[in-house]
């Protein structure tokens, strides 16, 4: 199986696994109300009073997240500047 392949297959797996614990709709009305900065501090706030397990889904979603776009930005930049001299 490609690495690629195996990343979003597993970053699928956690989002899956995330959403049956979290109500993600019912966060986001909870976050209505606050704009700007506070946005931040509302979510961040949300982060540090979850469940561990949550925590740990999330950091893992973050975590397989750049490593798809590091992988993405690595392999397109392979195949744009395959034959420049640079």
């Amino acid at each position: 199986m490609n690495r690629y392949t195996l990343k979003v297959a597993i970053l699928a797996a956690l989002a899956w696994q995330f959403a049956a614990y979290v109500f993600v709709r019912a966060v986001f009305d909870n976050a209505s109300h606050v704009s700007g900065l506070r946005y931040l501090e509302y979510f961040f706030g949300a982060f540090l009073r979850t469940d561990f397990l949550v925590q740990l889904l999330i950091v893992g979603m973050s975590a397989v997240s750049f490593l798809l776009a590091y992988d993405t930005l690595k392999n397109f930049r392979q195949v744009t500047f395959k034959g420049s001299i640079v």
